[in-house]
């Protein structure tokens, strides 16, 4: 029986290992790149407080890096932790300007991703 879902994933998304790095696909990595770069981040501050999440979520990175379409990413990255966010509150709680960057991130990532979406243009 053939597996039509591969099939598709392959010849048309170019889902494997690898296939999506091209050079017409630098602007989806530029968009990913922060949610990848945050996830590593969390990796890296919760593999000793919960060993667990940060191994999850060092996997899910691995596969969003070497197997998955890069505008899945994001989405996958941002959903499949809660380290992802325990972090996130972490770098912008205390004030003084600390997790400007992370905000303006998600926020930026809102609004142009809502007006993109609401325009049928694809957005990661």
């Amino acid at each position: 029986m053939p597996d039509v879902y591969t099939f598709v994933q392959r010849e048309y998304w170019g889902v494997g290992f690898l296939h999506y790095y091209q050079r017409k696909q630098l602007p989806n990595f530029v968009l990913a790149a922060p949610a990848v770069l945050l996830s590593l981040r969390a990796v890296r501050k919760f593999r000793t407080m919960h060993p667990e999440h940060a191994l999850h979520l060092l996997v899910s990175v691995a596969v969003a890096v070497a197997l998955m379409n890069v505008q899945v990413a994001t989405r996958f990255l941002c959903s499949s932790s809660p380290a992802v966010y325990w972090f996130t509150a972490r770098t912008t709680g205390g004030g003084g300007g600390k997790g400007y960057f992370t905000l303006l991130y998600f926020s930026t990532y809102v609004l142009v991703g809502t007006a993109a979406f609401a325009c049928f243009y694809p957005w990661t």
